[in-house]
């Protein structure tokens, strides 16, 4: 084994509300009987692929409003950069057959929708919209249209994101710092509204 391996952590992830195990860094590793007088080692392979979209799944459903298009993406190899696109760009289209429009979506509306997502994936609002590399060079209208776009096919997401902003609003508890507004993730964990 080589040295950065030796580093990895020897403690297993523990979920301690419920003291189950999560995952053991040493148990990735597995050796095989001998071939040929060789141990064999074997290593898991973790897939952290589209992990944004696979965490941002999961808490729409946390909330019991699964986000459609992130399930698809997921389940069924879909694309949702294309999807928010075909909506935004061929929205008259996209209504009558949503699968059929998709192959209408250019590179360019794709990557428009594309930093529209992730924009929109992490809290950003029509303010940071303006502000953007690539989305602030849109037109108003465009900007108005993948809004739009978004707000219909990621409606999960947005509740998603309507919950912990309401979470956030109601949910206190009093520090050193003062009151502080807080919102839990589904682990219990808490994640505060520092002051400005």
């Amino acid at each position: 084994m080589s040295s950065p391996f030796q580093q990895q952590p020897k403690d297993k992830l523990m979920d301690i509300r419920i003291d189950e195990e999560i995952f053991s860094p040493r148990r990735m590793v597995v050796v095989s009987p001998e071939r040929n007088g060789h141990k064999v080692l074997y290593t898991a392979v973790l897939d952290l692929s589209q992990i944004e979209v696979r965490i941002n799944y999961h808490y729409t459903d946390y909330i019991g409003q699964p986000d459609s298009v992130l399930h698809d993406v997921l389940f069924n190899g879909g694309d949702m950069h294309t999807i928010t696109a075909a909506n935004a760009f061929h929205y008259d289209e996209y209504q009558k057959d949503p699968k059929g429009s998709l192959e209408l979506v250019e590179k360019h509306e794709r990557n428009a929708a594309k930093s529209l997502n992730f924009a929109m994936q992490y809290g950003g609002g029509k303010g940071a919209i303006a502000g953007h590399p690539v989305l602030g060079k849109l037109s108003e209208d465009v900007q108005n249209k993948l809004l739009k776009a978004f707000n219909e096919t990621r409606a999960g997401t947005k509740a998603y994101q309507n919950w912990a902003i309401a979470s956030m609003q109601t949910q206190t508890v009093e520090t050193s710092q003062g009151t502080l507004n807080y919102v839990e993730n589904m682990y219990g964990r808490r994640y505060y509204d520092t002051p400005q």
